[in-house]
C-alpha cells in the first residue's frame, strides 16, 4: 500500500514511473494491494486488534478499581486496629505481654520470685541431660564405647604409620633407582670415552707409522 501510495503521488525514483494520478502502474500497485488486504485478511486482524485493545482497557479500568478498593481497605483495618490498640481492646501481642510482665515484676515481689524461678526451671530443663549423664555411673554400654573409641584410635595411627612406612619405602626404593641409573649413565659415559680414546690412539699411532714409513722411503731415495 505504501508504494501504490508513492506511485500515485508521482513519486520519482528507481521503480516509479514518476506520473501523478491514477496511472497504469498506480492501479497495478493499487490492485496488488487490495489483493494481498483480502489475502492476509488484514480487515479482520484489524478488527481482532480492535477488539483485544478494548479487552485491555476494560481490564486495566477494572485492575484500577480493584486496587483503590483494596487501599481503602486496608487502609480501614489499620485504622480499625490502631484505634482499637489506642483503647485498650485489641490482642495484646508479644511485646506487649512482655512490658506487662517487666512492669508486674518491678511491682510486685512475688511476680519477680516466679519470674526467675521460671528462668532457672528452664535452665534445669536445658541441662538435665548433661547433669544426668554426669551423675549417672559408668555403665558396660559406657566401657564399649570407650574401648571402641580407643581401638579405632589405635587402628588409625596404625593405618597413618603403615602408609607413612609405605610411602617411605617407595620413595627409598626410587631414589636407590635413580642413584642406580645414575651410576649406569656414569660408567656407560666413561666407558664410551674409554672406547673413544683407543680409537683416537689407534689412529694416531697409524698416523706416526704412516709417516714414518713416508720419511723412511723419502731417506732411501
Amino acid at each position: 500500500m505504501y508504494q501504490a501510495r508513492k506511485e500515485c503521488n508521482g513519486a520519482k525514483g528507481p521503480g516509479f514511473s514518476g506520473i501523478v494520478g491514477r496511472g497504469p502502474f498506480c492501479n497495478a500497485l493499487l490492485a496488488q494491494a487490495a489483493q494481498y488486504r483480502r489475502d492476509a485478511n488484514l480487515t479482520g486482524l484489524q478488527a481482532l486488534q480492535s477488539q483485544d485493545e478494548q479487552r485491555v482497557q476494560t481490564l486495566t479500568r477494572q485492575v484500577a478499581t480493584s486496587q483503590q478498593g483494596y487501599d481503602s481497605e486496608l487502609a480501614s483495618a489499620i485504622s480499625q486496629q490502631v484505634s482499637l490498640w489506642q483503647r485498650g481492646l485489641g490482642r495484646p501481642g508479644l511485646l506487649d505481654e512482655d512490658r506487662a510482665l517487666q512492669l508486674l515484676s518491678a511491682q510486685s515481689g512475688f511476680v519477680r520470685f516466679q519470674q526467675w524461678l521460671l528462668r532457672l526451671l528452664l535452665i534445669a530443663l536445658d541441662c538435665l541431660p548433661v547433669l544426668t549423664k554426669w551423675l549417672s555411673r559408668t555403665t558396660a554400654y559406657d566401657l564399649l564405647y570407650t574401648r571402641q573409641l580407643e581401638a579405632g584410635s589405635r587402628l588409625h595411627e596404625k593405618e597413618i604409620g603403615l602408609q607413612e612406612r609405605r610411602d617411605t619405602a617407595h620413595a627409598d626404593v626410587q631414589l636407590r633407582q635413580t642413584e642406580h641409573e645414575y651410576l649406569t649413565d656414569i660408567e656407560n659415559i666413561a666407558g664410551a670415552d674409554r672406547v673413544g680414546r683407543a680409537d683416537r690412539e689407534v689412529d694416531q699411532r697409524a698416523e706416526i707409522e704412516a709417516l714414518a714409513a713416508r720419511l723412511r722411503a723419502d731417506w732411501k731415495g
